[in-house]
């Protein structure tokens, strides 16, 4: 019996006493130390990351960001360290005891209890050691998190020179570039996520915004901008930089008290289709066309949107589910694209087995009219799209289509036994099939 209970005690306490880096990655002192409805409220996700959500009442939050920040293992309370990012956004180190979203100091950073509900938990970070080290290096003590969470093949084409430039050029084959302009612009330090800049310049060349991450040669939007082959390997490596304003979120820039409020809320939108240049058989351009819902393309097959699903949301292939009876729906769950739970359905046409349609649908939550209203602002930003009257006879909020007759949709879904506010909201994007 006394043998029994000596084995259950090392196993208990075994994670305590492992060396290396997978004990440092999840422990701390200072966090076993905070009162307990504080521990309660942070998990230590690795040695530079921690999470923090509601308490045990799930009502409320008490912990605040030194609480965090002290809590993560690399740090154990010893310091506050100046580099810290609030869910991919870096924060200013002011003083002693203060991180605030602005410069200037005015607007401090509060763990509320309102995002968490909405949102989910919040995550604190720290740079990584090689991060740190990287800063010592070629990068000239800039990074950025977008950049290091690109694919290694996309990373290897793109340098940091400074805090508001990089440079692009071919992958290590020499043959072949994956980066577009994009993922340029968003490794460039300066550039925060889910915010584009205005003022883009390529080769110094400044290039027009068009909306929501699309930049074009002409104010039309008739000319996106291409990172290509045939171009590095004839002029060499392409520079991406900023200038003049930095940031924007839209095509009308918020009032401080608006940029102050959404910075306090965190707040998450999808992000908004990618265009491409269509393939007209005139020689007069027509302007830019949706392509499909991020990586997944119209015209992709089920294997091929399976690939970029994986690449889309960092989900395994197991997660993917086939159905239908004809085996011709994929469907995903996820968090990723507003904080709350999403389905995702990408159907294929039935004869060819190509992706013709992708709906994504969020159950009804305090959140959802909000993210509505956030949607229909960016698809109105977007002047490749022209808002107009759907011929479906179903009421919708927004309706859009380019000149190709690619159709965007957003639209609750009817339930006549269910008030208005109670309705799952549908996002739809339709490929024009001739």
């Amino acid at each position: 019996m006394n043998k029994f209970f000596i084995l259950v005690f090392l196993v208990y306490f075994s994670p305590y006493f492992i060396s290396g880096s997978s004990a440092s990655a999840i422990y701390s002192t200072f966090h076993n130390n905070l009162p307990e409805d504080r521990r309660e409220e942070i998990s230590i996700v690795d040695e530079y990351t921690v999470k923090v959500g509601l308490g045990p009442d799930q009502r409320s939050v008490s912990c605040t960001i030194l609480d965090a920040v002290g809590s993560i293992p690399s740090i154990n309370g010893k310091t506050e360290p100046e580099v810290v990012f609030v869910n991919k956004e870096k924060v200013n180190y002011i003083s002693p005891g203060l991180y605030t979203w602005d410069r200037a100091g005015k607007y401090r950073v509060r763990l509320t209890t309102k995002y968490i509900r909405e949102f989910g938990e919040i995550t604190i970070r720290v740079p990584s050691k090689l991060e740190l080290e990287s800063t010592n290096g070629k990068n000239s003590n800039f990074t950025s998190i977008y950049y290091e969470t690109l694919p290694e093949i996309k990373k290897q084409e793109i340098t940091i020179i400074d805090r508001s430039m990089v440079e692009v050029g071919l992958s290590a084959d020499l043959k072949t570039i994956r980066s577009d302009i994009q993922d340029a612009i968003k490794s460039i330090p300066m550039v925060t996520d889910d915010i584009w800049p205005e003022h883009v310049n390529v080769n110094g060349t400044p290039v027009f915004f068009i909306g929501n991450g699309l930049y074009s040669w002409d104010s039309e939007g008739s000319n996106p901008v291409k990172l290509t082959t045939p171009f590095i390997k004839k002029f060499g490596n392409i520079k991406v930089s900023i200038s003049g304003k930095p940031f924007r979120k839209t095509d009308t820039a918020p009032s401080r008290a608006t940029g102050a409020a959404l910075k306090e809320k965190l707040e998450i939108a999808p992000a908004p289709p990618k265009s491409i240049e269509p393939k007209v058989s005139s020689s007069k351009a027509q302007g830019l066309r949706l392509k499909g819902f991020r990586l997944a393309h119209f015209g992709m097959d089920i294997p091929q949107v399976k690939k970029v699903i994986q690449e889309d949301f960092k989900i395994e292939e197991g997660r993917i589910k086939l159905s239908g009876e004809q085996k011709n729906l994929l469907t995903i769950n996820t968090n990723k694209l507003s904080g709350d739970e999403a389905t995702i359905h990408y159907y294929f046409s039935q004869d060819k087995k190509k992706l013709e349609k992708v709906n994504v649908l969020w159950e009804p939550s305090d959140a959802t009219d909000r993210l509505a209203l956030r949607l229909i602002q960016q698809f109105l930003s977007l002047r490749f799209l022209k808002s107009q009257r759907s011929k479906d006879s179903q009421p919708y909020l927004y309706y859009g289509k380019d000149s190709h007759g690619n159709e965007i949709k957003v639209s609750w879904v009817k339930n006549p036994k269910a008030p208005l506010s109670k309705h799952p909201l549908m996002l739809s994007y339709l490929g024009f099939t001739p």
